[in-house]
């Protein structure tokens, strides 16, 4: 790993919010390459589509977008190569930059971020610190975390002519599968594909794949996807294209669930749920060591009674009350942790309930003397006025 720059301070580059409304829960942000040139979002129930930040605020293209650690604000990255932190309200905060442009990112299991340029990766912590990582990729349009694995995917171009997957450990890069396409966005599946580790990747042409164990089991084309975001909650697929079109997709049924148009002249080159990184995770994993977990369920949970989940799997999944998926596997251990019987000895330090902002937090004990490979998953859910459930995404805890 070589240090290529820190950045002594965070430096505030846009100061006045853009305007009052503000993205809500559940509602798609996305970035836009070319047309209005910014950041928006988009209501799913509505499908109106607002803007988060103008023009005048980017001195580059912004190129892919993803929601920040504290579950509030959204990072988007740009082609001049810069990160940045934008607020619901729409003021724009520089995290980093990095010469050359860059793709797309995502948050490792240490907390810190990983984005991508066409030829390398890089790892940013939080003040701007910045440090390549592993060897030169091939041409890479975007990145995802895999939680089963703590590795990364890599969604190549025409040139690469795979889904390839980078293991930070041994620093080598392997192929999951072959695609002679260019690929555009990657998200893994956290239900998998009957049972099985899969991964989700949008493509000019077709629109949405399925990769499972080393072949492609679904491909789909409607539109050319420009990048993608799977729901943990139902599994689908949210795909926005170059020609402005945003669709929900459903892969387990080969559907259409619905469309909300084409947006004239917006190439739209990223997308996100708002809100949907309520659980995230710092820490090395290691056996003997303690991992943080934060919460932010949003003001929506004030006050709600949270309900920690633990397994040693996220599939097949449990219903939610209300409706969806919780990403965890029916295991001992899920009961364990379920009857609070984990509370105090593995899962420490947790408040029964939120705060007035839906917020909360801990840490994972990982047990001495445990092997590499072995990995934990922890959800939650938050029970708001003993009706409402809010379901929570699912990480993963390698032990390395």
């Amino acid at each position: 790993m070589r240090r290529i720059s820190v950045l002594p301070a965070i430096a505030i580059v846009a100061l006045a919010p853009l305007v009052a409304a503000q993205p809500k829960d559940g509602d798609l942000v996305a970035s836009v390459i070319l047309g209005s040139t910014n950041v928006v979002y988009i209501d799913k129930t509505t499908g109106q589509m607002q803007s988060l930040t103008s023009s005048a605020q980017h001195a580059s293209m912004p190129n892919a977008v993803l929601m920040a650690p504290n579950n509030d604000d959204m990072i988007f990255t740009d082609l001049a190569g810069l990160i940045a932190r934008v607020t619901p309200a729409g003021v724009i905060t520089t995290i980093a930059t990095i010469p050359g442009g860059l793709q797309s990112g995502d948050l490792l299991q240490n907390g810190n971020y990983i984005f991508n340029s066409f030829a390398n990766l890089f790892e940013v912590d939080s003040v701007g610190t910045v440090m390549t990582v592993g060897p030169t990729i091939p041409s890479t349009n975007a990145i995802a975390r895999d939680h089963d694995t703590d590795t990364i995917l890599l969604a190549g171009t025409s040139s690469a002519g795979a889904l390839l997957e980078f293991d930070p450990r041994t620093n080598t890069i392997t192929t999951l599968c072959p695609f002679s396409g260019t690929m555009s966005g990657i998200d893994p599946m956290p239900r998998g594909w009957n049972g099985s580790r899969a991964a989700a990747f949008s493509a000019f042409s077709p629109m949405f794949n399925v990769c499972s164990g080393n072949a492609l089991v679904q491909q789909i084309t409607s539109s050319t996807g420009q990048s993608m975001k799977i729901d943990d909650a139902t599994g689908n697929a949210y795909i926005v294209s170059t020609n402005g079109a945003v669709t929900e997709y459903d892969p387990m049924t080969a559907t259409l669930v619905r469309t909300w148009g084409t947006f004239s002249g917006q190439n739209f080159s990223g997308v996100d749920m708002y809100r949907s990184r309520k659980i995230t995770g710092s820490g090395t994993g290691a056996s003997g060591t303690p991992y943080g977990i934060t919460m932010n369920f949003g003001p929506a949970a004030s006050g709600g009674t949270v309900l920690l989940g633990l397994s040693l799997g996220q599939r097949p999944g449990i219903p939610a009350p209300g409706g969806g998926v919780i990403n965890l596997a029916p295991d001992p251990l899920l009961v364990l942790s379920v009857q609070g019987l984990l509370n105090g000895t593995i899962l420490t330090g947790f408040q029964p309930t939120l705060d007035s902002l839906g917020r909360g937090g801990g840490t994972i004990a990982i047990p001495a003397g445990l092997p590499s490979g072995v990995t934990f998953y922890f959800s939650a859910i938050a029970i708001v006025q003993q009706s409402i459930v809010i379901t929570a995404n699912t990480i993963g805890v390698r032990v390395p």
